[in-house]
């Protein structure tokens, strides 16, 4: 039996709690869940482009992934990109192109047509429109984001043929405000910034996690959670860190409670900056 199998059969879960493989309808939906998603939902009918920002592991991922389910597939088709500082506007045209299983051209201004004429006939064609996600765009050069412009503009702009979401982090914000970017930042009605969560929803957040994973007691108490909240400020990917590193020690101690001397080991000897005093 490997450690994982012990972890689980120590406390009864079926799978591992506070980790990344977690189905959609499971996802922990905050007051800034619920709000990122509504108005991406608003923008899908009426607007060209949205923003999402956050601190990374604040849950902008977790909210993607609810807007792409929920998308009616016979009105809508979502392409998804993660980005770096070296990507072109050739290179999200051809990731989108073999996204839609489309041959993907050599030379990058042909990428660049095709998709384009791609966008027209699917919407004309069958129907559809593309939802093409952008991901780390604070990663984006400014040369990019100005040929994006490209993407969005058809019938002299008065066609909306494509949605596009621009989820980073909050530098991004930063990056629009360079003066070449004043007509693309003007195009972005809707933004929403994710705040961390609060107390009351790192304490729903951890129990929920423990239930979908098999458990329904509460193996954190209060003044542990507290202790977790604010190590973390809130941020979900470092009380997932957290957690899962306690869950492994209070296992290996025969522990059905996860204590504060479990809490302050797993916080001092954490790797992520956050929780360094």
């Amino acid at each position: 039996m490997n450690n994982v199998e012990k972890v689980k059969n120590f406390f009864g879960f079926f799978k591992m709690p506070f980790t990344n493989t977690i189905e959609v309808s499971e996802l922990y939906k905050s007051e800034s869940f619920e709000e990122a998603f509504s108005r991406l939902s608003f923008a899908l009918e009426t607007e060209k482009i949205s923003v999402l920002t956050g601190e990374a592991g604040s849950g902008k991922s977790c909210v993607l992934r609810h807007f792409v389910n929920s998308l009616d597939s016979k009105s809508y088709k979502s392409i998804y990109i993660s980005v770096d500082n070296n990507t072109k506007i050739s290179d999200i045209a051809k990731v989108s192109l073999g996204e839609m299983q489309i041959p993907i051209p050599h030379y990058a201004k042909t990428a660049v047509r095709v998709f384009r004429e791609f966008i027209i006939n699917f919407n004309n064609q069958k129907g559809i429109k593309p939802v093409l996600i952008i991901d780390e765009a604070q990663e984006l050069e400014t040369n990019v984001l100005i040929s994006l412009k490209s993407f969005l503009n058809f019938h002299m702009d008065s066609k909306n043929y494509l949605f596009m979401i621009l989820s980073g982090q909050k530098s991004f914000l930063k990056n629009l405000d360079f003066f070449p970017l004043e007509s693309f930042k003007r195009r972005i009605r809707i933004h929403y910034y994710m705040p961390p969560i609060t107390l009351t929803e790192t304490s729903e957040y951890i129990k929920q996690q423990l239930k979908i994973c098999g458990l329904e007691r509460n193996i954190f108490p209060d003044d542990v959670i507290a202790n977790l909240y604010n190590a973390t400020k809130g941020n979900i990917a470092y009380v997932n860190n957290l957690c899962f590193n306690a869950v492994i020690i209070a296992a290996s101690k025969s522990k059905d409670i996860i204590d504060n001397g479990i809490c302050q080991n797993v916080i001092s000897h954490s790797i992520i900056g956050v929780f360094k005093k």
